[in-house]
């Protein structure tokens, strides 16, 4: 992966659950961090091994590690302009602490 790859601004969105300044309850997404991203689409022997399992993964982010990136769980979104994505995955795949893959699957109707 070279630096140069990492085309597409994405931001990670988290689910939280506070109060407004009524004190009523609201759940909604914020923004838990902004990062450059490669994407790209299942191809060849990873989409066939997909569809057997019937997942829905249908795209791969491939972003860079850092302490706040460390943090990102598979209860967490990724939006990409208009574009919402359910993270499903989370790896660091040869354990050098340099490149997270993050497979997510797109949010039909999501209301955001």
């Amino acid at each position: 992966m070279k630096t140069g790859d990492l085309k597409h601004r994405i931001t990670i969105q988290q689910y939280v659950t506070g109060t407004n300044e009524n004190g009523f309850p609201v759940d909604e997404w914020a923004d838990f961090t902004t990062v450059w991203a490669a994407k790209r689409g299942l191809t060849g022997r990873e989409y066939y091994a997909a569809v057997s399992v019937q997942s829905e993964t249908d795209v791969v982010y491939t972003i860079r590690y850092s302490s706040t990136t460390a943090t990102i769980t598979t209860g967490m979104r990724i939006k990409e302009g208009t574009y919402i994505n359910d993270i499903k995955s989370i790896s660091d795949k040869d354990g050098s602490k340099r490149w997270f893959e993050i497979h997510a699957s797109e949010v039909v109707n999501s209301g955001s």
